[in-house]
C-alpha cells in the first residue's frame, strides 16, 4: 500500500503521460495490481474466496495486460530489464491460472500474490539501497524484488528460471534481431522518454 500511495502523492514518470494509450494503461496497472493484492491479501485472512476471485479477475484483466503493454519502455539495462518482465509477467499468468484450475486454493492465493508483489518490490528495494546510500539500477533492483518472492512464487529453486529466461530470451533476441542490440544496452534514465517520432 505503500507504493500506492507513493503513486498517488507522486508525479509519475513522463512516459506514462506520452501518450493517451500509456496514461491509460497506468492507470489500469495501479487499478489492477492494488485491487489483485488487496483482495488476495484480505480473500486469505478472510477465507473468502469470492474476494480472492475478484483479485484473480482484476490482476488478469488490468494488471497484466498493462504490463505486456509497458515493456517496450522498461527501465534500466533491457537486456535485463525487458526479458526479466516477459519472465515475471509470464510467470504471473500461470499464477493466475492456476488460481482457477486448482480452485482457488491457499497455495495458488499466496504464490499469485507473491508474484504480484515483485512489481512494488522494485521500487521498494530502490528506496531501501537508496537509504543505504547503495547506488542501483533498474535492472538490479528488478532481479533483487524476484530473488526476494521467488522461494514463494515457485519453490527453493526458482530463483535461477529468471536468470536462465534472461539468457533464452536473449538468444532469440540474437537470432532475430528486430532491431540492433545497441539500443538493449542504453542506459535509460529519467529523461530518456520521448520517442523519435516526436522528436
Amino acid at each position: 500500500m505503500g507504493v500506492v500511495i507513493y503513486h498517488l502523492t507522486t508525479p509519475h514518470h513522463p512516459k506514462y503521460y506520452m501518450t493517451k494509450c500509456n496514461k491509460f494503461a497506468i492507470i489500469c496497472h495501479i487499478i489492477g495490481g492494488t485491487i489483485g493484492i488487496n483482495c488476495f491479501y484480505f480473500g486469505a485472512v478472510f477465507n473468502s474466496k469470492l474476494v480472492c476471485f475478484i483479485g484473480c479477475m482484476g490482476g488478469l484483466t488490468l494488471h497484466l495486460p498493462s504490463v505486456v503493454w509497458q515493456y517496450r519502455q522498461t527501465h534500466g539495462q533491457r537486456e535485463i530489464s525487458f526479458a526479466a518482465y516477459v519472465h515475471i509477467s509470464l510467470i504471473l499468468l500461470v499464477k493466475y491460472i492456476d488460481f482457477i484450475i486448482y480452485d482457488g486454493t491457499y497455495l495458488t492465493v499466496v504464490s499469485a500474490g507473491m508474484t504480484l508483489c515483485v512489481f512494488s518490490l522494485v521500487r521498494f528495494w530502490a528506496l531501501t539501497l537508496d537509504y543505504g546510500h547503495v547506488e542501483s539500477s533498474y535492472d538490479r533492483n528488478l532481479l533483487f524484488a524476484y530473488g526476494a518472492n521467488s522461494a514463494i512464487i515457485g519453490g527453493a529453486l526458482d530463483y535461477p528460471t529468471i536468470i536462465i529466461a534472461i539468457n533464452v530470451w536473449n538468444v532469440w533476441f540474437r537470432v532475430l534481431e528486430p532491431y540492433p542490440r545497441s539500443l538493449l544496452r542504453v542506459e535509460r534514465g529519467y529523461s530518456d522518454v520521448i520517442p523519435e517520432i516526436f522528436e
